[in-house]
């Protein structure tokens, strides 16, 4: 079985992710004197940001909205909001607090950043009071009473992944079909101008916590006293705790033709932005295709297969190689890019090491086992992928075929690649019609009773 490469288009678009200085100040124990003057001091803090996603049509995901930064007192948003219930011994209403907060940041343990949290935030301040967002590690969280049991989880990503509501639904068969029940769509809210960030690290996770949940009190007991100023001295025991956000991701009108082409004043070409893709991988069961080289005046011009073979109608067994997250650093895609990776290649070793070459040729279909780049970006790896091989077909330049390796140009039935467009080979030309494919998407979470579910295209096949 021979494994092929080949590289996925680039239609999405992925904003490089400016170095994110959140930082935070020293707090004093005691107010400042003229021995202890107030002092400042900013340290970089280790997170992982949200990123901006680009596309033809506009942008999703987070940022600050101009080159300065965006800087806030650490709140905790549930002790805010706990505020806000008639039950709470200090209730304030939700116009009380949104005409008095300062700038700050909002501070949410992870089950808590959900797309209602997110846009309550957004319609109880004002958007030049809300600075951003920090997200804790909740399993890091020491001071937390909540139990497992008791937390609940929502998914970022629409309740039909890649489907009803989400950039890739004209794509996507059964589009209004509930694979993701917990899914709110998170993913998809373009939140410019709100740069947000996770917090890993268990120390500094509680210490965040802490500080927050202590400033909210702090703020509300300013409230309650009618001294609405969070920098009052008479209150305070130390100067209030910042957070600072430096994520310029370019602005609000920004999408990716305009990203990827962007050209500096001397005319030279310099993207702002990283393309979404990679290198898609592919493998043929059975013997594979012997290719003659066709010369002319010692040069190659063409290939064609040798006498007796044909090219067979092809079963293709695919599956994605990346996720989507809100947070890309941190998330592996335990259940999108790794469960089904592990499934696809353990029925390719099933099929390598049980059956044999000329079983599987005598069969009426070839089977292809394909994994795909950027299939969560509007299925850019399988697309490009059928571009080449069926609709409508892959052209390379005239005279841009060469060998795949310059040191074997002169071998004779040598891989052969073509330099523009790039390929790494040109294997993918003798593949036949695709006839039927079998999608391994998420394969990592099992029903009560260890049951897989099989959704086909409606046709039978």
């Amino acid at each position: 079985m021979k494994i092929h490469f080949s590289t996925t288009c680039c239609l999405g678009v992925l904003f490089a992710a400016v170095s994110v200085p959140s930082t935070l100040t020293a707090g004093q124990t005691n107010n400042p004197t003229l021995d202890n003057p107030f002092q400042t001091s900013f340290r970089k803090l280790p997170q992982k940001p949200c990123v901006s996603l680009f596309t033809r049509e506009g942008r999703l995901g987070c940022g600050t909205s101009t080159r300065e930064t965006n800087k806030g007192q650490l709140l905790s948003w549930s002790t805010i909001t706990s505020s806000t219930t008639s039950s709470s011994s200090n209730y304030y209403s939700q116009q009380q607090l949104s005409q008095n907060l300062p700038k700050f940041v909002a501070v949410l343990n992870e089950y808590e950043y959900n797309l209602q949290t997110v846009e309550e935030i957004i319609s109880q301040s004002s958007s030049n009071l809300l600075q951003g967002i920090l997200v804790l590690n909740q399993t890091a969280l020491s001071t937390s009473t909540d139990t497992a049991a008791s937390v609940v989880y929502s998914s970022p990503e629409s309740s039909s992944p890649r489907g009803q509501n989400t950039p890739s639904q004209q794509l996507t068969p059964d589009n209004q079909y509930e694979w993701n029940p917990s899914g709110d769509g998170l993913i998809h809210k373009d939140m410019y101008g709100i740069p947000t960030s996770f917090v890993q690290d268990g120390r500094i996770a509680n210490y965040i916590d802490t500080v927050s949940k202590q400033q909210a009190v702090d703020f509300l007991s300013d409230l309650s006293n009618q001294k609405v100023s969070v920098f009052d001295e008479k209150i305070k025991k130390f100067p209030p705790i910042m957070a600072e956000f430096n994520m310029y991701m370019g602005p609000e009108d920004m999408d990716s033709p305009t990203c990827l082409s962007w050209n500096n004043t001397d005319g030279s070409w310099s993207p702002k932005c990283l393309p979404l893709g990679g290198t898609s991988v592919w493998a043929l069961t059975g013997s594979p295709y012997v290719r003659t080289q066709i010369t002319s005046s010692g040069n190659r011009k063409d290939r064609k297969l040798e006498d007796g073979q044909a090219k067979q109608p092809v079963i293709l067994v695919a599956t994605n190689m990346d996720a989507t997250a809100m947070f890309h650093e941190l998330s592996r895609g335990a259940n999108t890019a790794a469960a089904n990776i592990l499934t696809v290649l353990m029925a390719a070793k099933l099929f390598g090491e049980s059956v044999t070459d000329s079983l599987l040729d005598s069969l009426p279909n070839k089977v292809i086992f394909a994994f795909f780049q950027g299939e969560n970006y509007g299925y850019m790896g399988s697309r490009s992928f059928l571009r080449d091989v069926a609709y409508p077909g892959f052209q390379c330049d005239e005279n841009g075929i060469a060998a795949s390796q310059a040191k074997n140009k002169n071998v004779q039935n040598t891989k052969m690649a073509c330099l523009n467009p790039l390929r790494h080979d040109l294997d993918f030309m003798d593949i036949g019609t695709i006839s039927s494919m079998i999608a391994v998407d998420q394969v990592g979470i099992l029903s009560e009773k260890n049951t897989f579910y099989i959704h086909d295209s409606g046709h039978g096949y």
